[in-house]
């Protein structure tokens, strides 16, 4: 890690406690778009002072996050010295940093496999195709650009600052990819554990995960047994905390799963559960989650099965489309692995439009919340619409990333130039 970079982690470090403690953190703590009903701090606090005073947090309808994290903060927020609720922004912040780090490495470990697949499959290449391999300048560069890309993200920088659990979520994710792209699979079933004890859809992962151990000769068994092992201890071990108390479970997983709570937020789920008639709602909720969850990934996986890397950016991001309790904080995590794809950029096509319905939809959300609830000049369709384009959007940088790899797979083995009865032609999604 150069210099440069050391700099740009201490910037972003200080931008973040800036707006710690700017009246900007009290504006938007409550934004819907960054909180929801599992990943606020108001909940956690409560969740907190709910078990100081030897209530079971998991009874009511506010607490939604897993033990762990409840019992990580009963000694930082019950702590009545100053010093110590002083450091919380801190920890946020390291955690936050420790991502990026994690990212970094990762990324120079996946573009170093990049480079010797392409040298050891260059014979089955076509003749004048080195522009489009990968080069040695993106050996440094590409590590760079996804760290950056999450230190510098709004999205990331708000979760941080509002203090959401879901900067543990996103350091936990880190985590596995790191572990999962360097071929460890004992630190990898770990973290994915840790990444599931808060959020069921990163379940997912499983499968691109097993398919790279495989390939590069690791015990995928090894890493499927220890997922099994850590995350039935971690069951015991969180049984332990509550005290035999199984309630947790349905306060986490099912409240996931059935999604009771119909706060609007950046997803799908909670306009239509608000307009369906009670007795379609098992249905439909069975289908949002076959969609969220098991839907692509054996198509995906059999597809990409040479590319599991790009299989599992692909889940995280349909995963932060498509889950029932969505923030900007999951979508900064799948954009900052995008710089990894960076040898798929010349093939995608819809940057541009994906770029402007981001912004706008960014700049509309919070526009058309308050014509909604304080003007009630607008309804709930308004802010739907925004949340249907943004998640549209976000459909369709998924596909056209890709799309692109399709292309460049197939450009690879058939050269640059391609013709139709003599005629120049392009690929193009159809």
């Amino acid at each position: 890690m150069d210099k440069g970079l050391v700099v740009q982690f201490v910037i972003s470090t200080l931008l973040r406690y800036w707006l710690c403690h700017s009246e900007f953190k009290s504006l938007l703590q409550d934004r819907v778009e960054i909180s929801n009903p599992i990943n606020a701090w108001k909940n956690l606090v409560e969740g907190v002072t709910l078990m100081k005073d030897q209530v079971n947090p998991y009874d009511g309808d506010i607490f939604h996050e897993s033990p762990l994290i409840l019992h990580m903060f009963k000694f930082i927020i019950g702590n009545d010295n100053p010093y110590v609720q002083q450091s919380i922004p801190f920890i946020f912040i390291l955690c936050d940093l420790l991502s990026a780090i994690l990212l970094y490495y990762m990324a120079q470990s996946y573009m170093i496999q990049m480079v010797q697949i392409e040298k050891q499959n260059k014979h089955k290449y076509a003749k004048n195709i080195t522009r489009i391999l990968i080069n040695i300048e993106d050996l440094v560069n590409v590590p760079k650009y996804v760290a950056l890309a999450y230190l510098y993200n709004p999205f990331s920088i708000l979760n941080c600052i509002c203090l959401t659990s879901t900067v543990f979520a996103n350091f936990f994710l880190c985590l596995f990819f790191f572990a999962f792209v360097t071929q460890k699979p004992i630190l990898s079933s770990i973290a994915l554990t840790l990444t599931v004890q808060q959020n069921i859809y990163p379940i997912t992962l499983l499968v691109p995960a097993c398919v790279h151990f495989h390939q590069y000769k690791k015990s995928w068994r090894l890493f499927l047994a220890g997922f099994l092992l850590c995350y039935s201890g971690f069951l015991y071990f969180c049984l332990g905390l509550m005290n035999q108390d199984t309630s947790f479970l349905a306060a986490t997983y099912g409240f996931q799963l059935t999604v009771p709570n119909l706060q609007p937020n950046i997803g799908l789920f909670w306009y239509f559960f608000t307009e369906m008639f009670e007795h379609f709602r098992v249905l439909f909720i069975v289908a949002f989650q076959i969609n969220s969850i098991f839907l692509y990934v054996l198509p995906l996986t059999l597809r990409l099965y040479k590319e599991p890397v790009l299989v599992a950016i692909c889940l995280t991001g349909l995963a932060a489309v498509f889950k029932s309790y969505p923030c900007v904080g999951d979508i900064a995590l799948y954009l900052a692995l995008m710089p990894l794809c960076k040898y798929l950029f010349p093939f995608m096509q819809q940057g541009f439009i994906v770029a402007c319905f981001f912004i706008g939809c960014s700049m509309f959300a919070p526009t058309v919340w308050h014509l909604w609830i304080y003007t009630r000049s607008a309804n709930a369709n308004f802010y739907f619409g925004v949340t249907l384009a943004f998640a549209t959007s976000q459909i369709f940088l998924l596909t056209d990333l890709l799309f692109a790899y399709l292309k460049r797979d197939y450009t690879l083995e058939n050269g640059i130039q391609k013709t139709i009865k003599g005629k120049p032609a392009r690929l193009v999604l159809d």
